[in-house]
C-alpha cells in the first residue's frame, strides 16, 4: 500500500480517522491510534473524549436503577404485607392491592437485574 499524500512512499499504517494509507512522514502515532497529522488527529482525540464521557454516563446508571429497585421493592412490600395479614386472619383480601404488590416486586427484581448490567467500566482517559 502506498501513502495517500506521497505516492512514491510505502504506507506504514492506515489512519484510524479517514482510512487513508500513511507513510512515516504523514503518520501521527498518538495514544488514540495512528492518524493523519492535523485534522484527523484532532478528530480522533475528540472521538475518544466523547466515548470516554459516554462510558462515564453509562456507569452512572447503576445507582439509579438500584434506587428504583429499592423504591419498587418497598412499594410492593407495603402492598403485600396487609394482604398477607388478611390471609392469615381469614378475612377478605384486597386483590387489586395484592396484584399491584406482586407487580411491583416483579418490577423490582427486573430493575435489579438491569442495574447489574450498568456497572462502572474501568476506562482511562
Amino acid at each position: 500500500m502506498k501513502c495517500f499524500n506521497h505516492p512514491n512512499a510505502e504506507a506504514v499504517g492506515v489512519c484510524k480517522g479517514c482510512g487513508k494509507g500513511l507513510c512515516l512522514a504523514c503518520a501521527k502515532d498518538s495514544e488514540y491510534g495512528l492518524s493523519c497529522a492535523g485534522k484527523c488527529e484532532t478528530e480522533l482525540k475528540l472521538m475518544r473524549d466523547v466515548l470516554y464521557s459516554s462510558d462515564k454516563a453509562y456507569g452512572q446508571l447503576s445507582p439509579i436503577y438500584s434506587r428504583y429497585t429499592a423504591v419498587l421493592g418497598m412499594i410492593g412490600g407495603i402492598c403485600l404485607i396487609p394482604n398477607i395479614f388478611l390471609l392469615v386472619t381469614g378475612k377478605n383480601m384486597d386483590y387489586a392491592s395484592l396484584l399491584f404488590g406482586i407487580v411491583m416486586l416483579v418490577a423490582a427484581v427486573w430493575y435489579y437485574k438491569i442495574s447489574s448490567k450498568f456497572k462502572v467500566k474501568n476506562t482511562k482517559k
